[in-house]
C-alpha cells in the first residue's frame, strides 16, 4: 500500500540532502529557514512510502492553508531510479485526499532556456504537471530569492475557488510566511498582487 506518512523536523535533514540534488540552489530555501518553517508548523513533510515493501519513493513539503481549503505545493520529488511509474501523479492524489485540500498551487519555472538538459527538466515538470490536470493561472507570478527575482508559471489543480480574492489572500499569505527573510519582498508582493487586478 502507498501512503504519504507526515513526518517531522527529524526527518527533514535526510530529505534536505536529496532537496539539494533535486532543485537548482536558487529554487532551494536555506536550510535553517526551512526548518524554522516545519518547526513553526507552516511547512509540512511528506513522505510516499510503500509500506508492503518499506520502500521510500519521495517527498513533498507543502503549506496547508485550511482556512483557504488550499495547499501550497512548495517540494516534490520522487526517487530518481523510481520516476516515471506514476508515483509522482499519486503522490499528488494522496496529498490532496490526505489535507482535504480543494486546491493545490504549483509554482513551476518557465522554460527559458532555448537548449539543454535544463530546459528538458523544466518542459517536464510543465507536461508532469499539466498531465494531472494542472492548469496554469492568468498572472505575472514572480518567484522571490535571495539573489534575484523571476518569473514562474503559477498552476492550480483542483475545481475550488481561484477568485483574485482567493488568488491574493493564498499568495500573501505564501509571500508573508515563505519568504520571509528575503529583503523588500513587499515590492515583488505588490507586483505579483498587480498582475492579478489587471488579469
Amino acid at each position: 500500500m502507498i501512503v504519504a506518512l507526515q513526518k517531522g523536523v527529524d526527518d527533514f535533514c535526510k530529505i534536505y540532502m536529496k532537496m539539494k540534488k533535486d532543485f537548482d540552489e536558487v529554487e532551494l530555501k536555506d536550510f535553517d529557514v526551512m526548518q524554522s518553517l516545519l518547526q513553526e508548523g507552516i511547512y509540512k513533510l511528506f513522505i510516499l512510502e510503500d509500506t508492503k515493501l518499506k520502500l521510500e519513493i519521495g517527498y513533498a513539503v507543502v503549506v496547508q492553508i485550511i482556512d483557504e481549503g488550499v495547499l501550497w505545493l512548495d517540494y516534490l520529488a520522487v526517487e530518481e531510479n523510481l520516476r516515471n511509474n506514476g508515483y509522482g501523479s499519486n503522490f499528488i492524489k494522496i496529498l490532496q485526499e490526505t489535507t482535504k485540500s480543494k486546491n493545490i498551487f504549483i509554482e513551476v519555472e518557465m522554460p527559458i532556456e532555448q537548449v539543454g538538459k535544463k530546459r528538458e527538466i523544466q518542459l517536464r515538470r510543465i507536461n508532469f504537471y499539466q498531465k494531472n490536470n494542472a492548469k496554469k493561472v492568468d498572472i505575472d507570478y514572480i518567484y522571490p530569492s535571495k539573489t534575484e527575482e523571476f518569473p514562474m508559471f503559477l498552476f492550480v489543480i483542483g475545481e475550488g475557488d481561484t477568485s483574485n480574492n482567493k488568488l491574493k489572500n493564498v499568495i500573501k499569505y505564501i509571500f508573508e510566511k515563505l519568504h520571509r527573510d528575503i529583503n523588500n519582498i513587499e515590492l515583488t508582493l505588490n507586483k505579483v498582487l498587480n498582475s492579478i487586478i489587471k488579469n
